[in-house]
């Protein structure tokens, strides 16, 4: 039924489209396992630096509240 159309598929003059699957080549699946081990490296790296701001966040508002900065000339 669906098949029977007096249509051309999209796939040029050659009538209905073949199906196809767009699949990596074994070269760009190693290099996306590579990305996606530096970006988790990457990201473990952020999560450190992230968790050791807010002591220093406060060292930091604590100089500014009891040391008023100088006044400018």
């Amino acid at each position: 039924f669906f098949n029977n159309v007096p249509e051309s598929g999209l796939d040029g003059n050659r009538g209905n489209a073949k199906p196809f699957l767009k699949l990596p080549t074994p070269a760009q699946t190693e290099q996306l396992a590579a990305l996606e081990q530096k970006l988790s490296t990457a990201q473990q790296a952020l999560k450190l630096e992230e968790d050791a701001l807010p002591p220093l966040q406060a060292a930091w508002e604590e100089q500014w509240r009891t040391q008023p900065p100088a006044n400018p000339a």
